[in-house]
């Protein structure tokens, strides 16, 4: 059984089809994997959707059934862990080392300062992001990454 952490630029993809949507709905599709987010992803889908209604990406009753489906996702399909003391302290040292070198910005950190504590301990397996530059600075850190928009 494979472990998932995802990151809100992959995790939107299963709500609202976009680019990345199949490769996401396949790990979804993994009845026996787990599927991780942290608290964190619940704040960040909601502002996703709701930049998307005010661009016009999406419609009111769509934004509706999309966070619908993400709370029924949440009492049954996924794990959400809570953020503590030790991933902020993780987090600023992530913004320290990548913050310049790979524009690293702070719920970025954040997200990735989650998924690392739980592939410390061996939790986690992959980290799911669409973010081309979240995704490297992950891998740095000794984690598989998928990226639902590369191959």
């Amino acid at each position: 059984m494979s472990s998932y952490f995802f990151d809100t630029s992959a995790l939107v993809k299963l709500y609202h089809p976009e680019a990345g949507t199949e490769r996401i709905e396949a790990i979804f599709g993994q009845t026996e994997s787990r599927l991780i987010v942290s608290r964190l992803a619940v704040v960040e889908l909601e502002s996703a959707f709701a930049l998307k209604l005010r661009t016009g990406a999406i419609s009111v009753d769509q934004r509706r059934l999309a966070t619908t489906g993400f709370y029924m996702d949440l009492g049954s399909r996924l794990t959400v862990i809570a953020m503590t003391d030790v991933h902020f302290s993780l987090a600023r040292l992530l913004i320290l080392n990548f913050g310049v070198s790979s524009g690293l910005r702070t719920l970025d950190a954040l997200q990735l300062s989650v998924a690392s504590e739980l592939r410390r301990l061996e939790l986690v397996d992959f980290f799911v992001s669409a973010d081309a530059k979240l995704a490297e600075v992950a891998h740095t850190q000794g984690i598989s990454v998928i990226n639902p928009l590369m191959n």
